[in-house]
């Protein structure tokens, strides 16, 4: 997760990471990792989240899908890409790319969720900052 546009306050970068550390508590993810690393500067702190790959050594990456057109999204992928190239993000590491603004397109695999869509949509709705500006349930529902 991105700390926000710089025109975001301090506080509203705090808030994202409290909302995702309680949706992470929620899913029963132990341990949840955002960057330090300032919106649309992502390219600029690549060493910086290189060592944070290496260091974490997740066993799970979440990231937006590869042709996510948001800056940010777009940033992290290339960086993740070449996090993976040079050796800092182990080889059992799983990447678990997820689509935000619309549909999938070339989908590999499809998951049922229906048990477990109560707590998804939980989860979710701990995000209310992203969900101020966007409401995501109605496409997590289907």
């Amino acid at each position: 997760m991105s700390q926000g546009s710089a025109s975001q306050r301090r506080r509203t970068r705090q808030t994202r990471e409290a909302e995702a550390k309680q949706s992470c508590q929620l899913l029963g993810i132990e341990s949840c990792t955002s960057s330090t690393v300032p919106s649309h500067r992502t390219t600029d702190e690549q060493p910086t989240c290189f060592a944070k790959f290496y260091l974490v050594s997740p066993q799970v990456i979440y990231l937006p899908i590869f042709y996510d057109n948001h800056p940010d999204h777009y940033r992290y992928n290339l960086i993740l890409r070449r996090a993976v190239a040079a050796g800092s993000v182990g080889r059992g590491t799983v990447l678990r790319a997820f689509e935000v603004w619309s549909a999938l397109v070339g989908v590999n695999a499809c998951v049922d969720i229906s048990s477990v869509i109560d707590v998804k949509l939980e989860a979710l709705c701990c995000h209310k900052v992203a969900l101020d500006a966007q409401d995501y349930t109605a496409g997590v529902k289907g």
